[in-house]
């Protein structure tokens, strides 16, 4: 449907602010949502540059479309249009307070909407990140589940605080002093050597036969690689 000059202003002549401003929005949501994501500006000094050619490009078509008036309403729609156009007590063309509001309110609607919808627009396609699972307690079969609520480490002595939940068989929970601490202790701890092993104590190769009356431990030649030696934690609770 063809745009007329007289649809935005009121029956007096006057421009109306609320339509100058739904045109922007308008104007503003039209062209963000044609030229996301790759043509969009997200800066506001260029969609002002783009309000301003949108309206002036607008302004042109609207007063193009005036030839399309009956005739006997042409001289009166001209007239009009001078009258917004330029101020009336001046002969050199300057532009009136009413052309430079009516494009102010233009501008404002357009750069807030655009910059509104390539907004939403921004955030909706951007990836989510998914929350990770938190946790879970060591739970057993019977619902009883057991949390350690605090752990100190000091060298190769290990406490852990526990608390003790069993919905199913207790009423409450139970927890320090209730419970003892858990100490795991690596500091004394004798270690396993899994690099000895049961060899000959003498032997003849004479004829590919072995000749040993007896057997004991021996170690391995310094060259060869040893199995770490694992430590055997003493475990206790503390009061």
């Amino acid at each position: 449907m063809p745009e007329y000059f007289f649809d935005y202003l009121d029956e007096y002549g006057n421009f109306e602010r609320r339509k100058w401003l739904e045109l922007g929005k308008r104007h503003g949501r039209e062209i963000a949502e044609t030229d996301y994501p790759y043509a969009v500006h997200r800066e506001r000094s260029g969609v002002e540059e783009l309000a301003d050619r949108q309206f002036l490009t607008w302004w042109g078509e609207l007063t193009r479309c005036e030839p399309s008036v009956p005739s006997v309403y042409r001289d009166r729609v001209k007239a009009a249009i001078d009258h917004f156009l330029f101020t009336s007590d001046h002969g050199d063309g300057r532009k009136s307070g009413k052309w430079s509001e009516a494009q102010r309110l233009y501008d404002e609607a357009f750069i807030g909407t655009y910059l509104e919808v390539v907004a939403k627009k921004d955030e909706a396609a951007r990836p989510k990140v998914q929350p990770q699972p938190a946790a879970q307690p060591a739970t057993s079969t019977t619902g009883a589940t057991i949390t350690i609520t605090k752990a100190e480490h000091t060298g190769d002595i290990h406490r852990y605080w526990l608390k003790l939940e069993d919905p199913s068989h207790l009423d409450e929970s139970y927890e320090f002093p209730d419970i003892p601490v858990l100490r795991i202790d690596f500091s004394e701890a004798p270690a396993t050597d899994t690099a000895r092993l049961y060899a000959p104590s003498s032997a003849s190769s004479s004829f590919g036969e072995i000749a040993s009356s007896s057997s004991k431990i021996v170690p391995l030649p310094e060259s060869r690689s040893k199995t770490p030696q694992r430590k055997n934690p003493r475990i206790s609770w503390e009061k």
